[in-house]
This record gives structure tokens, sequence and C-alpha cells, in this order.
């Protein structure tokens, strides 16, 4: 009997080492692949982008939300910029349910699908693109039940369809930063690297707001900020006014937990599990913002610790800013 459970530990050991070597392989190639990627990008710069006059974030799908609202680990943004209305990203749908949160917020906040004039995928995730199913299938929903899209562009680092729940929808993929509106702009893919989840892209929205500067806004940040902030400056003229939206710092806590375990931290990171996300990230993190010096900062919190939220409060002072559904920030 005890030399049948030593074998089973010896088989398991071996099966946790084996699985452990190859993600630390696949780590490895997939590193040097974004660094050669980065070294070898040729950003254009954006001339014509004219600034717009107002804009405003009002988050619909957060970690936090404000009373008779709901709140998810998920992310999805109303952006209004002058005349042209946007939605970023379609939340998790943890529950997998009709109406979604995300159509119940909307709902709740006088907000229609006919409303939009374009989508913004950030990156393909689940909880960006309303689910695991939809990661999985390189779709996105906004429920699980019909929505009625009208015929808008939904703009994707990669190609994407739409999911039988709303099929009106026109995606198409987005190769290199870009104009979409007016004051409107796009990075284009930028290439990440996780432990679990492998290699990825992502891309963040950049808004040219007159008298002010430009206000980036991130879906998870799993490029890095100091990657996303040096494709801004590259593709744009502008001082960086706003930095908004998630740079995934689950430190200290997260929002996905199996018992002890920070899945938050363990999917988002592209190190060893060993060597995950901690305090000194956070402290790096903000010495870059405080390079660039924004005049506003909202971290969003489906994927960074209330650790991590205190330390940008303290570190920034008036210059934060919370996110919670229903909140709206005004540029």
């Amino acid at each position: 009997m005890i030399t049948t459970v030593l074998w089973i530990l010896s088989g398991l050991g071996l099966i946790v080492a084996v699985v452990t070597g190859a993600l630390w392989i696949r780590l490895r190639k997939n590193n040097q692949r974004v660094e050669q990627e980065l070294q070898e990008a040729r950003i254009e710069r954006l001339t014509d982008l004219e600034a717009v006059k107002t804009l405003s974030l009002t988050p619909l799908v957060e970690y936090y939300a404000a009373d008779g609202l709901s709140g998810e680990a998920g992310v999805s943004y109303l952006i209004r910029a002058d005349e042209t209305t946007l939605l970023m990203d379609v939340g998790a749908n943890e529950k997998k349910a009709h109406p979604s949160i995300l159509i119940s917020n909307m709902t709740s906040l006088g907000v229609s699908p006919g409303d939009l004039n374009g989508l913004v995928i950030s990156h393909i995730h689940q909880d960006h693109v309303g689910g695991l199913r939809e990661e999985r299938g390189k779709s996105f929903s906004l429920s699980r039940g019909r929505v009625d899209l009208p015929p808008i562009p939904v703009w994707a680092p990669e190609p994407l369809s739409c999911s039988p729940y709303n099929p009106g929808a026109r995606p198409q993929v987005v190769h290199h930063p870009v104009k979409i509106a007016k004051g409107l702009a796009l990075t284009g893919p930028m290439p990440a690297s996780l432990f679990l989840l492998g290699y990825l892209v992502e891309q963040a929205l950049v808004v040219n707001v007159l008298g002010k500067g430009l206000v980036v806004v991130i879906g998870c940040g799993h490029p890095t900020l100091p990657v996303i902030l040096n494709r801004v400056k590259a593709m744009l003229d502008a001082p960086i006014y706003a930095v908004i939206g998630g740079l995934h710092l689950p430190v200290h806590g997260g929002r996905m937990n199996l018992g002890p375990l920070n899945l938050q931290n363990l999917v988002g990171s592209d190190r060893m599990p060993w060597h995950s996300l901690g305090e000194e990230d956070v402290t790096k993190t903000l010495a870059v913002i405080q390079k660039e010096s924004p005049a506003l900062v909202a971290l969003s919190p489906h994927d960074s610790s209330d650790w991590t939220m205190e330390r940008f409060k303290q570190a920034l002072g008036q210059r934060y800013r919370p996110m919670e559904v229903g909140r709206i920030i005004e540029i």
C-alpha cells in the first residue's frame, strides 16, 4: 500500500514538473517574441486627429458599483466624446445571464445599444468579451440573449466574430494606430506574454481633448504601462492628461481567488508563479505615472487589489479618481 502511494505521488510530481517545465519554455519564448516585436515596431504618427471639446467616461461594468447597480470582475466603459458614443469592452457576464449585468446597468442608466456609434474590444479575454465561451470562440456578446446592436464597427486587435446574440455589428481588425472618429484613436495591437494564457495582443483607446491633452483608456494593461504610454507618445504629439482603466496589479489580493490562490496574479503575470507581481511592481508603475504627471488617474478595481488602489490614492492625492459602475468621470 505504501509503495503504491509513493508511486502515485512520484507520478504526480513528475507530471507537475513536466507541465511546469513546458510552461516555462513557452513563457521564455513568448517573452522573447514580445521583446522582438516591440523593438521592430515602426509607428507612424497620426497627424489628422482633431481634438474634442467634451469627454465623459461611465463604467457600465466594474468590480464596484454604485447603489442600485451591479458589479463584477469585468470591464465595460461608455465613452462620450462630442457627438461620438462608444462602448469599450462588454464585461464578463459571470452568471451567463440574460439580461447580463452590462445590459441591466445600461437600462438603469438610460443607455441603449442603439445609442452606440462603435464598439472597441481591448483584448480577447473573458472579462472583456462577455465570457469564457466567447474568449475561446474568438467572439463577443453583450448578453446571453438577443441584443439588437446596430451595424456599427467593432474594432478588435485580432480577428473577432459576433455571437448569435448580437449578430448585427461589423467586426474589423486593427493592425496599427488608427483614427476611428473625431478626437478618437486606437493604439493598435501591443504584445504581451502571460504565464498561463500565453501570448496575446491588447490595444488601448486614446482621446485628444481640447486644451488638455491625451486621455488613455486601458482595458487590462497586460503589455505594461510603459509600453502603452510609449506607443501613445510615438503616435501622437501631445501631453498625457489622464490614464484610466486597468493596469493589472492584483497585489495582496485579487478578484478571482481559489482558496488562498490569487488566480489573477497567477494568470496575469509574465513570470513564473514564484516570481509573481508584488509591491515593487506597484511602486514602478506609480513612478511611470509620476514621471508623466497626468492630471487624472483612475485605476480599475476589476484587476487591481484594494491594497494597490490605496497606494495609488496615497501617492496621487487629488489626481486620483475611484472607478465604479455609474460614477461618471468628466474630463
